[in-house]
This record gives structure tokens, sequence and C-alpha cells, in this order.
């Protein structure tokens, strides 16, 4: 299992992208640290989009931190991907931008999904 106590949260997909579905299961690891599996379908390829773009990259941002760079979304035939990563954010956003390259130090304004995910529930 990747993270404990998993739960659901939908992305929502920008005007650029309107059939788009996201999808992101978020938990917590042995260490407290956020765990997210990001899966999206119906996502078209980047270079399809107006303006086209290389590929997109999916970011992290905590309340009043910059944005991490959380790795690149590869879209397969089926209009399909995930990614998985780690942060130590318990409360933070999560969006994909499209961008010219897959190292961008800042994200693009060409954001085509995006989330809120909400701090953990006391137990």
């Amino acid at each position: 299992m990747f993270g404990i106590g998993e739960r659901k949260i939908v992305l929502r997909p920008s005007a650029a992208v309107p059939g788009a579905i996201g999808q992101a299961s978020v938990g917590r690891d042995k260490n407290g640290n956020s765990t997210v599996q990001l899966e999206v379908w119906h996502l078209a390829q980047p270079q399809d989009l107006t303006p086209p773009a290389e590929t997109y990259v999916v970011w992290a941002r905590a309340a009043a931190q910059p944005p991490e760079h959380k790795g690149v979304l590869r879209v397969n035939a089926d209009l399909q991907g995930d990614l998985r990563f780690v942060t130590a954010a318990g409360e933070f956003a999560v969006f994909i931008t499209a961008e010219a390259s897959s190292s961008p130090t800042a994200p693009s304004a060409q954001e085509v999904l995006r989330a809120a995910v909400p701090g953990a529930q006391a137990a």
C-alpha cells in the first residue's frame, strides 16, 4: 500500500481540457508525509493544446510556500496517465500545468487540472 488511510480527491479541469478527469488518492506514510497517487483520464496530449506544449508537470504547493515540481505526467495513447509522489505538506494544492520542457523552475500559466488537499482529520 502506498499510503495509510487514503482518501480520494477530484481534480477540476480547466477550460482548456473540459473533458479531462483527474483523481488523487491521498494518504500518509509511516513518517507522516502525504502520499499521492495521481491518475488522469481523457487528458489531451500536450501537443494538442492551444498553445501547444511539450509535456505536463505535476506541482504541489502548501500555503505560503513556492510550488514543488513533483514530476512529469506522461499521457498514453488512451489519454490516460498516472504519477506517484510524496510531500511533507499535510494541506496543499496539487495541480498540473502544460510546459515547454520537463524541468521548468516555476509553473506556467497553462494549468489543466487542480485540487485542494485538505489537512488530515485528527484521530
